[in-house]
Order: C-alpha cells, then structure tokens, then sequence
C-alpha cells in the first residue's frame, strides 16, 4: 500500500473552487495484531479527507 500521495495538489491550485471541506480521524491501533494495519507496535493512524466544490480538475465527460 502506499501511503504517501499528491493526487489533490492540481485541486489546490484551482482558482475555480469556492469552497472546501475538511475532515480528519484519528484511529489508535494497539499493535496486538487485530487492528487496520495488524502492527506489532502501537500507532495512530491519520485520515485526512477533503471535497472541493465545484470540483472542476476533472475530466469532462
């Protein structure tokens, strides 16, 4: 898996959008092996969403 990505840098750039959402979650998995990445040590995992309106770096189709 990769988790490094700047799929939304062209987004963030684009004059056209007038607004922005956010949202974050942080998730704790207690590295006993049952958590979302199975660790063997503790982490916390961070999820950062974001939507655009109008979202205009898209193709048109």
């Amino acid at each position: 898996m990769t988790y490094y990505k700047t799929g939304h840098f062209t987004q963030l750039i684009w004059k056209e959008s007038q607004r922005i959402g956010i949202g974050v979650a942080i998730v704790h998995d207690d590295g006993r092996g049952n958590g979302l990445c199975q660790s063997t040590k503790p982490l916390y995992l961070i999820y950062i969403v974001v939507k655009y309106d109008p979202a205009v770096n898209a193709l048109k189709v």
